[in-house]
Parts: structure tokens; sequence; C-alpha cells
């Protein structure tokens, strides 16, 4: 379908929507008008599908939308069902939420699978914030699209991934001319791999020590 590009229509379409209890899969194309630079709309734009709380699959395309860490929250709360979520940004509005903010799908959507949207440029001293848990997220793709990451973050950005997404693969969608943001974002990826293998690694030698003396109590209970 291809919203019309005024933000009123588009709130009309989002409220016909959501009347569509059983839907588990939505694709909506703003279009090539969707992209100017006179529309902007807030994340609350698609509140009125929070109450799909079948949806399974959900693109974007194209749509100017600035999600508020309110507005990802009450989203990531609503679509607990959700396995692949593709927020395609226009070029004049590249940033959709903020990186800190992936933390809210990770904590409601344990089915999410596939995960691609642009965050807002992260700055050098980004910092995550000190409560986030460790998660058992079953995240497998994780598309940055052309997200800029400075490279002094890029350590801190992949604990971060680590803790919330332990199973997924970072990528991104840079050009070939974009080789330096492009390759922050692959460094990101080698330094998550090399962060939670060695965490799951732990986990399973725990896991088996566990089992192992749980066996040989029985065995000496048996005698």
């Amino acid at each position: 379908m291809q919203p019309p590009a005024h933000a009123g229509e588009f709130a009309q379409l989002m409220s016909a929507l959501r009347h569509l209890a059983p839907l588990q899969k939505c694709e909506i194309f703003f279009g090539q008008d969707g992209a100017r630079d006179d529309v902007a709309l807030s994340g609350a734009a698609l509140a009125p599908l929070h109450t799909l709380a079948n949806m399974r699959i959900f693109q974007l395309l194209h749509a100017p939308i600035a999600f508020e860490p309110e507005a990802v929250r009450a989203l990531a709360r609503a679509w607990t069902r959700l396995e692949s979520l593709q927020l395609h940004a226009p070029m004049q509005h590249p940033g959709h939420l903020r990186l800190k903010d992936l933390t809210a799908f990770a904590e409601h959507c344990p089915s999410l699978r596939l995960l691609i949207l642009q965050v807002s440029p992260v700055a050098g001293d980004w910092r995550c914030d000190p409560g986030v848990r460790t998660s058992t997220s079953s995240l497998v793709h994780l598309n940055l699209n052309k997200s800029i990451i400075d490279p002094l973050a890029a350590a801190r950005v992949a604990e971060y991934l680590a803790v919330i997404f332990p199973a997924a693969s970072v990528r991104h969608e840079f050009w070939e001319e974009q080789s330096e943001a492009a390759a922050v974002i692959d460094r990101i990826d080698e330094l998550k791999d090399m962060l939670v293998p060695q965490g799951m690694a732990d986990v399973a030698e725990w896991d088996s020590s566990e089992d192992a003396e749980s066996e040989s109590s029985e065995d000496e209970e048996s005698e």
C-alpha cells in the first residue's frame, strides 16, 4: 500500500488499519513524495497500530518518522510476537531512533529475528545506560543500514550489542565509496563476535558441569 504524503491522511490510514485485529504482516510504502523535507511525523503516528497484537512482520519504507524513546518502548511492548521489523528511512530523514532504544526490542520482542533500521549518529563519547541487562533475544540479523557511528565508540557499541543481541550479526548497507563508515560497523561486528562466544562458552561449560555433578549425585544415590 502507498499512503499519501500528507501527515493527516497518513494518520487516517493508521486509524483504518487498527481495526484489522488478525493482521500479522504489513508493508507500508510512503512513496517518493513522502521523503519531502516538509513532511515530518512523530513515532506516535504508528500508535493506532499498537492494537494489532498479532503483528509478526512489519515494513515501513521511506517514511520520515522520528521515534521518540517512549514511542519505541510502546511499539515493542505492543508487538511482542514480532519476528521481522524493517524501517527504511528516506535520505532526508536518516535517523529513525537512538541506538540505546534498541534495548526495548531485546526486552519485549523475544521472537524478533530480523531488525533493519537506521539509528541517529553515534558520537565518540557514547555510553549505554548502566541498567542494561543481558538478554536472551533470538535476533539473528541486525542491519544498521547507513548508521553513522564514530570509530571511537565502536568498542562500546559492540559491547552493548553483545549484551542485548548476543546471537545477531551486525550488517550495513553502505556503498563502496562509503568505506570508512562501513568499516566502523564491520569492526563492531568483529568485536561483538569476540565478546559473545566466550560468554556463551562459559555458560555452556557451567551447564555441562552442573549436569555432570547432577549425574554423579544420582549414581551415588543409586549405589
